[in-house]
């Protein structure tokens, strides 16, 4: 988990950006509409927003086990 966390929400912080751009640009979003685009982009933050966590729980508990080591 460790390991393919961190790029999982690299690819999800590409997603965004990518929403991000399309968003800002009418030529893009006019294909979908704006709506659609920002409802994925919505769906995709809350998604990154959650892996965030995971990460952060993952490391927190590997924290506990290396102090434990010691």
């Amino acid at each position: 988990m460790l390991k393919w966390l961190p790029k999982e929400i690299e690819k999800l912080e590409a997603q965004i950006d990518k929403l991000n751009a399309c968003l800002a640009d009418p030529a893009c979003y006019s294909e979908k509409g704006i709506s659609v685009v920002a409802d994925e982009l919505s769906a995709v933050e809350e998604l990154y927003e959650t892996k965030v966590e995971e990460l952060l729980l993952v490391e927190e508990k590997v924290e506990e086990i290396e102090a434990q080591k010691a």
